[in-house]
């Protein structure tokens, strides 16, 4: 697992990122927030670069990128550039993981954040484009006791 590079992007406050440190992986976080990437880098012990995700563009591709309930703070213009920069920012035979919410009404919630929603069909035209095979498409619960809002998950293989 040393050998396997993993981005978390959108680390937050770098939860993930220290449970794929853990478990023994080569881990980096990406953030737009510079006070969430501070506080993720004192967490996890890892890297951690300050950038909008719509812009990144990795300076070697990582073999993961796990993406959790991140991307869908990004408005279209944000998505379109994320997975066009996302082929050279996967090795080949490398894996993503989205999460994002769908049965949301896109735009901003109570707490000042962009929200947008997503559908499945859409995820997998956005990964097919891409260039990547859709291998796993699983819904969980929104957790806030929502019925109508749900968490569409992602596992594409470049």
């Amino acid at each position: 697992t040393a050998d396997v590079r993993i981005i978390d992007v959108g680390c937050g406050g770098g939860r993930d990122a220290a449970a794929f440190r853990e478990m023994g992986y080569e881990v980096r976080g990406l953030d737009a927030s510079e006070e969430l990437a501070r506080v993720a880098a004192e967490r996890s012990g890892i890297e951690v670069d300050v950038c909008d995700m719509a812009s990144w563009v990795a300076e070697e591709p990582f073999d993961g990128v796990w993406c959790c309930a991140s991307l869908l703070h990004l408005d279209d213009d944000g998505v379109e550039r994320f997975f066009q920069n996302l082929t050279g920012n996967v090795t080949d035979g490398g894996a993503v993981f989205v999460s994002v919410k769908t049965g949301i009404e896109t735009g901003y919630d109570d707490k000042g954040r962009f929200m947008r929603n997503f559908t499945e069909d859409e995820l997998r035209c956005l990964f097919e484009g891409a260039g990547f095979t859709v291998k796993e498409v699983w819904y969980t619960d929104d957790g806030l006791g929502r019925s109508d809002v749900k968490w569409v998950n992602v596992i594409a293989l470049k």
